[in-house]
């Protein structure tokens, strides 16, 4: 708003050079400045290392490679898998046959059966676990142990439980 008798600023400032910008340098568009933001600081140039240094960034741009077609692994050690047995029982998933219970490891959300996790705990039941990827050494600990026994994947669920 101006009074009704004063001038707008752009007519007030018609004989100035700089309009209110101060030196003629000040008021040019992102050209001056090397671009916007982050722009011209290079990749590997040094014109603005030192910012970089005193914000602890070291690389620049993108590195390395992505594998697009990489499916993460979902793996339990066989003496886990064991201690969660009654756990799993409780929750119903487990399912009961005739000589025992089957453990579907792909039913439960596992992928892989590790040799590993510690002692092994007192089994009562025998326990048959259907992996559909197993380790060397689980197998060995399943072949070694009197109340588990380990069935492929693909074999079918009805022949595991008409043979116990």
């Amino acid at each position: 708003m101006t009074a009704a008798n004063g001038r707008k600023k752009c007519e007030k400032q018609r004989a100035s050079r700089t309009h209110g910008w101060g030196s003629p340098k000040k008021h040019r568009g992102a050209g001056s400045r090397g671009g916007r933001g982050n722009a011209g600081r290079g990749k590997k140039g040094q014109q603005k290392m030192s910012l970089l240094n005193s914000l602890y960034i070291k690389n620049i741009g993108k590195h390395g490679f992505i594998n697009k077609t990489r499916k993460d692994v979902v793996a339990i050690n066989l003496g886990v898998l064991c201690q969660k047995f009654e756990l799993m029982k409780e929750l119903e998933l487990v399912e009961k046959t005739k000589d025992g219970y089957l453990i579907d490891m792909n039913s439960i959300g596992y992928d892989k059966l590790l040799g590993g996790g510690g002692q092994m705990p007192e089994l009562k039941e025998k326990i048959t676990i259907k992996a559909s990827c197993c380790t060397s050494i689980a197998k060995e600990k399943i072949e070694n142990h009197s109340f588990l026994s380990l069935v492929d994947a693909k074999e079918k669920v009805e022949e595991v439980k008409q043979s116990g």
